[in-house]
C-alpha cells in the first residue's frame, strides 16, 4: 500500500506540473477554469500526502512518524485545515485577489535552492500567510512545540520580521507552497523507500527527486511585490 500511495504522490506532482505549464495561457482565456485547476492539482498533492501517511502509519509505523517531522507535521495541518474548510480554505493569491474590491500590492515570498542545486529554482505556488498563520494558531494551544518546530523548520520568523521591518501587513504576505510541499516529500522518502517500488516513469522520476536533490534552503528567502491586479484580470 506504501508503493501505491507514492505512486499517487508522484501522479499528482505530474498533474500539478501539467498545470502549472499551461497555466498563464489559460489564464488569459479563462481565468476562473486556470485558476480551479491548479486549486485541484494542489489539492491532489495534499490528499496524496496524506495518503502516504495514512499507509505508513498502518503499514510500517516505526518506519517514521510523519508527525514527529516539523516540515511533515506543518503539511499535515494545512492538508486537514484546507479538507475542513478552516482558515479560508488556505487560498491562493489567485482566490485573495479575486477577493480585493481594489488593487493592493502583495509580497511573494520564495525559498532559494539547496547549496548544491546551483542555478536551480522551484515551481511556484503561493499561498496567503495570513491563512497559514491561522491554521497554525488553531493548533497551537494543544500542540505549541510542534507548531513552533514547523515555523522554525521554514524560518516564519526571519521572513516575518523583514516584512514587519518593511511594513507588510501579514495579509498581503504569500509563500510559495511548492518547496515546503517537496521538502516535506524528501524527509519521509528516505525512511521509507524500502517500501516503495515504482511503477511508472513519474514514480521513478519523483523517487530520484525526493532522495538526491537538495531542499529549498528556507533561511534564504527572495521577495517580489506585485500589485493584486496581476492575479485577477478586471
Amino acid at each position: 500500500m506504501i508503493s501505491d500511495r507514492f505512486e499517487t504522490l508522484a501522479q499528482a506532482f505530474r498533474v500539478f506540473a501539467e498545470q502549472h505549464l499551461r497555466f498563464r495561457q489559460l489564464f488569459l482565456i479563462d481565468a476562473p477554469e486556470a485558476v480551479g485547476n491548479l486549486d485541484h492539482a494542489i489539492d491532489g498533492i495534499l490528499n496524496a500526502f496524506h495518503g502516504l501517511y495514512d499507509a505508513v502509519k498502518l503499514e510500517a509505523p516505526e518506519a517514521f512518524n510523519f508527525y514527529d517531522d516539523p516540515l511533515c507535521a506543518f503539511v499535515l495541518r494545512l492538508r486537514n485545515a484546507r479538507h475542513h474548510n478552516q482558515a479560508n480554505g488556505l487560498r491562493s493569491v489567485y482566490r485573495r485577489a479575486r477577493a480585493e474590491e481594489h488593487p493592493r500590492d502583495y509580497l511573494l515570498i520564495n525559498f532559494e535552492a539547496g547549496e548544491s542545486e546551483d542555478g536551480g529554482s522551484f515551481a511556484e505556488h503561493y499561498v496567503s500567510w495570513s491563512d497559514i498563520r491561522a491554521i497554525l494558531d488553531l493548533q497551537s494551544a494543544k500542540y505549541a512545540d510542534s507548531v513552533a518546530a514547523g515555523r522554525e523548520a521554514i524560518a516564519a520568523d526571519r521572513f516575518e520580521d523583514w516584512c514587519l521591518a518593511h511594513s507588510y501587513e501579514v495579509d498581503r504576505m504569500f509563500a510559495n507552497l511548492i518547496p515546503i510541499l517537496s521538502a516535506a516529500c524528501s524527509r519521509c522518502t528516505g525512511a521509507i523507500s524500502q517500501y516503495i517500488e515504482p511503477e511508472s516513469v513519474e514514480a521513478e522520476a519523483f523517487l530520484n527527486i525526493f532522495q538526491n536533490v537538495e531542499p529549498a534552503d528556507f533561511d534564504r528567502q527572495e521577495y517580489v511585490e506585485l500589485t493584486s491586479a496581476v492575479f485577477w484580470p478586471t
